[in-house]
């Protein structure tokens, strides 16, 4: 389960990448998405220090959002997170999944916006 997915947020596509993430994220009424932002990178920041035994920034910091005006703009940015890995050319070392979905290829994230 992912923290927050549908108390504080409602999460659509998302990709866990070396050294960012993409997100298509619906904050609920009261949250704040810089707030909800700040508490994925600092926890999983933590986490993922300590088990590389590391410390230090991990995450890029200017973070860049976009307001989703219309379904096919939702579409589209949905498309771009599911492409993400494939144009860095990472064939391994990066997480999709859509909502609480975790682990899901392109083909899967596509496929979970068509009956949408």
């Amino acid at each position: 389960m992912i923290e927050g997915h549908a108390t504080c947020f409602q999460l659509g596509a998302w990709c866990v990448m070396p050294n960012h993430f993409h997100a298509v994220v619906e904050p609920a009424k009261g949250s704040v998405l810089g707030e909800i932002v700040q508490h994925w990178k600092g926890g999983s920041s933590f986490t993922i220090n300590r088990l590389l035994g590391r410390s230090g920034s991990l995450w890029v910091k200017e973070p860049f959002d976009h307001i989703i005006r219309n379904e096919l703009q939702w579409r589209r940015l949905t498309e771009y997170v599911a492409d993400n890995p494939k144009k860095a050319h990472l064939k391994s070392g990066y997480v999709l999944g859509f909502g609480a979905k975790v682990g899901l290829s392109r083909e899967e994230i596509l496929e979970s916006i068509r009956g949408l």
